[in-house]
């Protein structure tokens, strides 16, 4: 009766404030990024205006794109997104790189990378968010993502966004 439905209520009400809670604490550590020691390689497009959320990353030779990210102090990776068009041009195989400095193409492909995913056409168009479990990622200060191709094999890959969930110490 009243008092099982007054339960249910405490119950959904701190169930709420935990979700909260995490959700605070593990936000988009992308926007702590230190720009002027960060790079996008094979673009012309502004990396700034990219974490601000105000435009896209284009590739422009080919379809690979490698973000080198540096944080300037010890972050921690719990998940990532990667959202772009549904028109074939969206990332498809993204391989991640910790502390390994500012890579290189030719780099990436000498070394295992840290964590390597095949996005579907739904992941990159939902912004769909997979979870990072590996120790690796518990606590870096420099990350490397190597995007190899988009869903279509189009020469142009674009990336709309970009999410790091994580903290930052």
């Amino acid at each position: 009766g009243v008092f099982s439905n007054a339960r249910q209520r405490r119950s959904d009400c701190w169930i709420h404030l935990l979700v909260c809670a995490v959700f605070d604490i593990m936000s988009d550590i992308l926007r702590n990024v230190r720009l002027q020691e960060s790079e996008c390689l094979n673009t012309d497009d502004s990396l700034e205006s990219f974490v601000q959320g105000k435009s896209a990353i284009t590739s422009e030779a080919d379809a690979q794109l490698l973000f080198n990210l540096h944080f300037g102090g010890d972050a921690a990776l719990s998940a990532f997104a990667i959202t772009g068009p549904a028109n074939g041009s969206a990332p498809k195989t993204v391989h991640l790189f910790v502390d390994r400095g500012n890579l290189s193409f030719e780099q990436t492909s000498g070394i295992d990378p840290d964590f390597k995913i095949v996005l579907t056409a739904s992941d990159v168009a939902t912004g769909k968010a997979h979870a990072i479990t590996s120790s690796r990622f518990r606590k870096f200060t420099r990350l490397s993502v190597f995007i190899e191709d988009n869903q279509g094999d189009l020469e142009q890959t674009v990336v709309t966004k970009l999410n790091l969930s994580g903290s930052l110490r």
